[in-house]
């Protein structure tokens, strides 16, 4: 399995690892549920760290406390080989992927702490799986969106039976101000939420019309957000074609573009 994902040197890195047969049957599990290449490779990595960083062998128990530690580990600059740490959203997938290796092979210590909606999850993961005929990776992520959804409205006290459309745009609110997601990432948790707030509203767990208001934030599948220009940068162009003789200002950004405004004038 490694073989199809990896060149050559990388392949024969995972195939050498403990339990290298037990991580390439997830992956064709994976693989059959419609998974593509960048996704099995993401998922190939992160077990891959996580058997070393823990030291996994056959049949260990392993607690969700003990896949948060990993992450950390190899989010550190020196865990992962770079020279910045992980961001946030790369830490997330790094202990998602691993806690659905150890699901997948019973490996996992049951967690005491229940979510508060885990009868509504499981209801709804059945009927995405059975009614919908959804891919297993598909279901994860509905499900994902969901209990994210749940587990913030319940540590706001809110119940679902109570809730509005001001408190779904103010928990889409605060995901877009914490800056991590970007705009494809609300984008597709708003698109997941609205279908699961449909189906609670055909359950009767919350006021019918409220799955019509939730808006996905708009993006284009092409769009690339310009990043603007390094001053230093500027003035190394300039100085490579006018031997610097221009001086250069950079009043700010206008309201329509990214870019900034540059000012240049001769010395």
């Amino acid at each position: 399995m490694f073989e199809e994902i990896f060149l050559a040197p990388a392949a024969a890195k995972h195939r050498n690892a403990p339990l290298a047969d037990l991580r390439a049957g997830y992956l064709l599990q994976l693989k059959a549920g419609g998974a593509r290449r960048t996704t099995l490779r993401k998922h190939a990595n992160a077990h891959l760290n996580l058997v070393r960083l823990l030291d996994l062998r056959d049949h260990d128990r392993i607690s969700q406390n003990e896949i948060e530690t990993a992450a950390r580990l190899w989010a550190n600059p020196e865990g992962r080989r770079f020279d910045r740490e992980a961001t946030s959203k790369a830490k997330q997938r790094f202990i998602s992927h691993c806690s659905d290796l150890l699901h997948h092979l019973g490996w996992i210590e049951a967690d005491d702490a229940v979510h508060p909606c885990a009868a509504e999850l499981s209801t709804y993961e059945t009927w995405l799986r059975k009614e919908r005929g959804l891919s297993p990776e598909t279901v994860r992520g509905y499900c994902h969106a969901a209990g994210h959804f749940l587990t913030r409205i319940a540590a706001r006290g809110i119940l679902i039976g109570a809730l509005s459309i001001a408190d779904i745009d103010d928990i889409i609110g605060d995901e877009h101000r914490r800056g991590v997601w970007s705009r494809r990432t609300l984008h597709d948790y708003a698109q997941r939420l609205r279908a699961f707030i449909a189906f609670a509203e055909k359950r009767k767990w919350c006021r019918p019309g409220l799955g019509a208001g939730i808006v996905a934030p708009r993006y284009r599948v092409d769009e690339v957000l310009p990043k603007g220009i390094e001053r230093n940068d500027v003035e190394r162009l300039m100085d490579s074609v006018c031997g610097g003789a221009l001086s250069i200002c950079v009043i700010g950004r206008s309201s329509c573009c990214s870019h900034p405004t540059v000012c240049v004038s001769l010395r």
